[in-house]
């Protein structure tokens, strides 16, 4: 009988997020598309690489887990969250330096449709980084793909 919460504080453990070191807590998904166009260019950087990060991480267990697996529902949470606050601000961030190519993989990653006129724009702007061209001709062609 003691194996049985011995193993629901062993679950409980695995799906709780780790703290930053310093004490702070875990930024959200609207605070750190808030801090994509505000902020520092250091802030601007941190903000990216997580949504990015985010991104990643919850299309892939999107992709491995069962469709009615708790874990496919939180990470359609997640990815409902980063349409709903990340991809207004990719959209708007796609030529600024500091943030154009994790906004360019978000945008791929999150495969909107409607954002595709937008990464074209980008595509054409003199004033958007080479490194992110790369990311922005795979989005491009991501986007394209999908119906």
């Amino acid at each position: 009988m003691a194996l049985f919460p011995l193993l629901g504080a062993l679950l409980l453990s695995q799906n709780m997020a780790p703290v930053p070191s310093d004490g702070d807590p875990p930024k959200t998904v609207q605070i750190l598309s808030m801090d994509l166009s505000a902020g520092n260019y250091g802030e601007r950087r941190f903000a990216g690489r997580e949504l990015r990060r985010a991104a990643r991480v919850s299309s892939r267990r999107l992709e491995r887990a069962a469709p009615d697996s708790l874990e496919a529902l939180e990470a359609r949470k997640t990815l409902g969250e980063l349409s709903r606050y990340a991809l207004p601000a990719c959209m708007t961030q796609l030529t600024e330096p500091a943030t154009a190519l994790f906004c360019a993989q978000i945008l791929g990653e999150l495969g909107e449709p409607s954002a595709l006129p937008t990464v074209q724009a980008a595509l054409d702007s003199p004033d958007t980084p080479r490194r992110a061209r790369r990311a922005l001709r795979q989005t491009q062609v991501t986007l394209q793909e999908k119906p």
